[in-house]
């Protein structure tokens, strides 16, 4: 008879069970390898990809660079290409700080349309060793002076029921009690408000008050230059008379531009302005002109609707404070379409001014600049002009503005009542403005990144 052997059977038992556990052990193993394995191609696809939009985003700077030493080279130092843009593709090498190669990067230019400052750049930076590529697409650009809702360089105060839209700047200090949507800057650290733009006698910060966001303050930032515009007027007037409209001084008072929603304008002379009356000569019918500029050594007087791209210009040079000229908005100024394809900029050396005899409910869409002087409609006093255009209802601006000294539209007592010009203003700033100014429109520096963003595949 068999005895039986518990201990031999306890082992049979335990084999299986440690095979198995084993075996867990294993896959397990495995697996934790693979996934560790995974991961390290995961961080290494990462920081290729990351090392790729590093080339890329070098690829902007280096154009960003080359155009702040030639504004006006689009195609990498080569000669113009006979196909349409965008130019290229210029493909540069690409080092680390160490001198290593790591990639290249490979530049599509698009240049600026006519009268704009606007280029386009879509750079793909590409790494070497795995070929990993990242494309971005880069707005560069020289700011026009229509890139702020307001440009001063005076002090300004803005009211507690007072809202901005869009950037506001002054090179002097800022007293904000509205709202702001948009940055406000200023080019002081620190100044000391005038009483009349409700100083307190001690100094402030270059942006101070109540209002808000204050997170949108930021001081001190780069003056704006109102002189600089100088040198952008000479260009304007070279560009009027090659392909544009120049209109020498006048025999009167200057000229009247009368808008029409054809795209086309009507010009006159202007023989008698007063604060109650505006005469003029016959109007005649003119094409709008092909870079869109007119050019006035003369005051120029506008009204109308706007339709297409403007950029109208009152200045005698070589400049002169004896020969500064204005322009003058005797009516409404709209345009056809607020989507951005109609643009008007209005450049006067000295004063912008609303006329006296303008409408009760006035509106204006342009890009405003006063160079040396401001923007604004002269106090009207009763036996001037009159009491029925003495006070006036409602102005909306839609555009920007640019004044080298304070703006206003309206006039107050001590006791904060209107006693001439509008009772309300509306301001709206027209953001098609930032990447699309008037022809020519004046700029305020050197070439800049405007906007940017990565171009993914489909």
């Amino acid at each position: 008879m068999n005895k039986y052997n518990k201990h031999k059977f306890r082992k049979a038992m335990y084999l299986p069970l440690l095979l198995i556990l084993t075996s867990v052990f294993l896959l397990l193993s495995l697996i934790a390898i693979d996934l560790a394995v995974m991961q390290r191609k995961e961080s290494l696809s990462n920081a290729n990809k990351i090392s790729a939009l590093g080339v890329a985003e070098a690829g902007v700077n280096y154009y960003l660079w080359h155009l702040a030493h030639n504004d006006t080279d689009y195609t990498d130092g080569q000669p113009v290409p006979t196909t349409p843009p965008p130019y290229g593709p210029y493909t540069h090498q690409y080092y680390d700080a160490n001198g290593n190669l790591i990639g290249n990067y490979s530049l599509l230019i698009t240049p600026p349309p006519s009268g704009s400052t606007v280029t386009t750049i879509e750079s793909t930076g590409t790494i070497n060793t795995t070929h990993q590529t990242r494309t971005v697409k880069a707005v560069l650009g020289i700011p026009s002076f229509s890139q702020y809702a307001v440009v001063t360089g005076s002090e300004v105060w803005f009211g507690s029921n007072e809202t901005t839209n869009g950037p506001v700047h002054s090179n002097i200090g800022i007293h904000f009690d509205g709202t702001n949507n948009g940055p406000v800057t200023s080019s002081s650290a620190t100044y000391t408000p005038s009483y009349e733009f409700g100083g307190d006698g001690q100094v402030h910060n270059g942006v101070w008050g109540n209002g808000g966001p204050q997170s949108s303050w930021l001081f001190p930032v780069p003056t704006v230059n109102f002189q600089n515009i100088t040198a952008n007027l000479q260009q304007l007037e070279t560009e009027a008379q090659s392909n544009g409209m120049y209109l020498p001084k006048s025999s009167q008072l200057g000229y009247y531009i009368q808008f029409q929603s054809d795209g086309t304008y009507k010009l006159a002379t202007v023989t008698s302005y007063s604060m109650s009356t505006f005469k003029t000569t016959s109007l005649v019918s003119e094409p709008a002109p092909a870079n869109g500029i007119i050019y006035a050594s003369d005051n120029v007087f506008v009204s109308g609707t706007v339709h297409g791209r403007y950029t109208v210009v009152a200045a005698t040079l070589p400049s002169s404070p004896n020969t500064y000229r204005d322009i003058t908005a005797i009516d409404n100024l709209t345009y056809t379409a607020k989507d951005g394809t109609d643009v008007l900029g209005l450049v006067a050396q000295k004063d912008f001014l609303v006329g006296p005899l303008s409408p009760l409910n006035m509106e204006i869409d342009a890009a405003i600049l006063a160079q040396n002087g401001r923007a604004y409609r002269p106090y009207c006093w009763n036996d001037s002009c009159g009491p029925m255009y003495n006070i006036r209802d409602n102005i909306t601006i839609y555009g920007s503005v640019g004044s080298l000294s304070y703006w206003n539209w309206t006039w107050v007592n001590q006791y904060n009542q209107v006693i001439s010009g509008y009772q309300t203003t509306n301001q709206s700033y027209d953001q098609h403005l930032q990447f699309a100014p008037p022809p020519s429109f004046p700029t305020t520096g050197e070439y800049s990144l405007l906007s940017w963003r990565e171009v993914t595949s489909p």
